[in-house]
Formats: C-alpha cells, structure tokens, sequence
C-alpha cells in the first residue's frame, strides 16, 4: 500500500513537471505499477499469499490515475510549448541586448545559466528560430504530431518585433510598412502567401 502512494507521489510529481525526459519517467513508472500489480493478482490467484485484493485494488487505482496523467489534449500541449518557446524567446532576446545584434541559432545565445532543459521545444520535439531582420525574429513549433495545423492544433508560433510579442499579422504588416527591402525578401521567402503587393 505504502509503495502505491509513493509511485502515485512520483507520477504526480513527474506529470507537472513539462518536458520531455519526465514524461519517458512517467511512462515508466506506469510501466513499474502494471508489472506490480500483475504480479499481486498472480500472486492472489496463485494463492501464494493470503486472499486479499485490497493491495491489488490499490495498484489498479494508482495504474489508473498514472495512465490519467500521462494523457496532454492538443490545447495543453499548445500552452505548454507556449510557455517554454517564450523562454526561448527571453534568451534571445537578453542576447541580442548584450551583444547589439541577434544571434544566428538560439544555441548561440544559450550561456552556461541558460542550460535549457530539452534539445527542441517542450516535448524535445524541434523548432524553427527564424532571424527575418534586426529587430524581428519567431520561435515556431510544429508541436507533438509535427505537422502544421495552420495554429489549429498544437502549432505555436511567437512573433516577437523590438522584443515585443506581438500577433504574425501585426509582424507581417511591420515588416511591410516598416521593413528594408531586404527584411521583406527575407519575410516573404519564409511566408510566400503573406507576401503583399509593394
């Protein structure tokens, strides 16, 4: 009983802590519960200890609540890769201070008190940094199913123009009132259909 409420504690511990190596603890941890609790029922019905299903009834319980945090809807999956993106973006952006120009890769604006918890977005899967001008980058993720669902799924895309956070729309008509010709080529070659007419 007791060591069903610490891999409960544990699983609990692992699922709100977001990026991806907690989850492959997660899973194994589950993984740990089933293989516990298969061997309790064996046990009961090989009656090779006294008939009782109350320890069996704990570990289904806890199997249960551990499959229930390991399930993420494509909404919370989004917000996640939000949040960790943003921190991405922060990093980028104290660089870009620091040294008067962005960095080419946010790993050449990583420093040793940056250490980044994933190679990629939140789940560890990868992410485009897009340097489209001096004052204007995005950090984008096509998020756990990789492929783009136009932002509908668990796509995220943060524009950021001076270091402000600002909508793709609001980037796209920067760029085209306020961009060099330069900026608006390096635009619209990464977004050919929101290329406007000059």
């Amino acid at each position: 009983m007791v060591l069903a409420f610490v891999l409960l504690i544990i699983g609990a511990t692992l699922r709100y802590y977001y990026y991806f190596l907690a989850q492959y603890g997660l899973k194994l941890v589950i993984a740990i519960s089933i293989a516990i609790l298969a061997s309790s029922v064996l046990m009961t019905l090989l009656r090779t200890r006294p008939h009782t299903y109350k320890d069996s009834l704990a570990f289904a319980m806890v199997v249960a609540i551990l499959c229930s945090f390991s399930y993420e809807s494509a909404a919370a999956n989004k917000l996640k890769n939000e949040k960790y993106l943003s921190r991405l973006a922060g990093i980028v952006i104290r660089y870009s201070e620091r040294n008067h120009r962005p960095p080419s890769s946010v790993d050449e604006a990583v420093e040793a008190g940056d250490m980044l918890p994933n190679r990629g977005d939140a789940d560890g899967n990868s992410y485009q940094y897009l340097h489209l001008t001096e004052r204007a980058f995005v950090i984008q993720s096509l998020g756990r199913n990789q492929r783009s669902d136009r932002g509908a799924e668990d796509d995220v895309r943060l524009s950021y123009v001076n270091g402000n956070l600002v909508s793709f729309e609001e980037l796209s008509n920067w760029v085209q009132q306020s961009g060099t010709e330069e900026e608006k080529d390096r635009f619209a070659a990464y977004w050919p259909a929101s290329n406007k007419s000059r």
